[in-house]
């Protein structure tokens, strides 16, 4: 069984500090099993923005993207199309 995702991006004024702030935050929501940086060590400053999240089973992923796009400090948040085997 595959895991469930949330992308989302941080905004380009967000600390570093300010960004683990939110993902410990995040984390700890209800239905949330991780929550981290995609590319932390990355040079391009717009891929250390990028996160994720890996949802339970019973997340309401739809209603989580609508927090996530709440949250001043968040860009834009989207869950990705589930990908088939082939």
């Amino acid at each position: 069984m595959s895991r469930r995702v949330i992308t989302f991006a941080c905004r380009s004024g967000v600390s570093t500090s300010r960004l683990d702030e939110l993902l410990a935050e995040i984390g700890s929501w209800e239905h949330i099993e991780q929550a981290a940086q995609l590319k932390p060590d990355s040079t391009v400053e717009a891929l250390r923005r990028l996160c994720y999240v890996f949802l339970d089973d019973s997340a309401d992923a739809h209603a989580l993207i609508e927090r996530l796009a709440e949250m001043p400090e968040i860009e834009s948040a989207s869950s990705p199309a589930p990908r088939r085997l082939v």
